[in-house]
This record gives structure tokens, sequence and C-alpha cells, in this order.
């Protein structure tokens, strides 16, 4: 039989496909703490007899807790206030000293600018997807429903329009840092 302490270097491997979802270093570490959670609770209800092994087991235990945890991160994160424009602030940022640089808080300004500026161009279904999501705060089942396609089709448009976005964003401060010099 396996000891399950053998299967730690597979929790560190499937919290690793779950980094770019999850945002600071705190959350990444309570991945981290998920997916062994769900490795023991796993070890747990193990039966061999079930033609199954422990690591395919305990790896779709795992997997499913990180899932779990990025999912109430989600949930969380559409749930909180939007952001303040008045202060120019996020709202849990709201009781705390700025933590962000003066160029990070400006480059961060360009970028909300660039992103409501290309919110408000010509609707294609990219711009119609980031408006769903990002303005009126929908789901991706929700807004699926709202255009009449399934949820993971509005995650392959989502993915390409944030890449698009961030791309023209990037592009667009190069040319004003060589428009400046």
């Amino acid at each position: 039989m396996t000891p399950v302490s053998s299967l730690l270097p597979l929790v560190r491997r499937i919290v690793n496909q779950y980094r770019s979802r999850v945002w600071n270093a705190a959350d990444r570490e309570d991945l981290a703490q998920e997916a062994a959670v769900g490795l023991l609770e796993a070890a747990a209800r193990y039966e061999p007899g079930r033609g199954a092994s422990l690591g395919w087991f305990g790896a779709c235990r795992a997997s499913g807790a990180c899932m779990d945890h990025v999912r109430t991160l989600a949930r969380r994160n559409r749930e909180a206030p939007a952001f303040d424009s008045q202060s120019g602030r996020e709202p849990w940022d709201r009781n705390h000293v700025e933590s962000r640089s003066p160029e990070s808080r400006v480059l961060l300004a360009r970028f909300r600018r660039h992103l409501a500026n290309s919110l408000s161009a010509p609707c294609g279904i990219e711009q119609e997807v980031l408006r769903l999501r990002y303005q009126e705060g929908l789901s991706c089942r929700e807004s699926g429903v709202v255009l009449g396609i399934s949820a993971a089709t509005i995650v392959r448009i989502e993915r390409r329009a944030l890449a698009e976005l961030r791309r023209s964003f990037l592009e667009s401060e190069q040319a004003s840092k060589r428009g400046a010099t």
C-alpha cells in the first residue's frame, strides 16, 4: 500500500495547475492546504478492492478540493462590492494604507480607462461577454443563458477577449512611452 506522504508531490503538481486562477500567495497556501486535506480524505475513504490506485483516487479528490476552493474564491470576489471610483480604491483597501506604488496606481488607472473605452466600443460578442461578466456581474452560466451559448463557450470567449484587451493595452502603453520620449 502506498503511504499518503509519498503522494505529497502529487498535491504540489495539482496546486501548480490551479496557480493561474489564484491571485495572491495566501490563497495559494490555502489551495495547497485544501488539496492536502482532499488527499487525506481520499486516503480515509480509499478501498483497494474497487480497482483504482490510491494515487489516482487521491489526485481526483485533491483536484476536486482545489476546484471547490477556486470556486469559493471566485464567488467571494464576485460578491465583493464594486470598485469605488470616487476614492480610487478597491473596497477592501478602505481601511488600509495604499500598498501599491505610485507607478502601479497610475498604470491601474490607465488600464481601467482602457477597459471602459473598450467596453463602450461597437459591440461584438467579446465585448458583450466582458460587459455581462464584469459590468453586470453575471456568472459564466448566467451569461451563457443571456447569449444563448454554453458556459464553456463563454469561458473561451472571455479568455480570448481578455488576452486581446491585455495585448491592446500593452501596445497603447508602449506607443505612449515612445511618444513621450
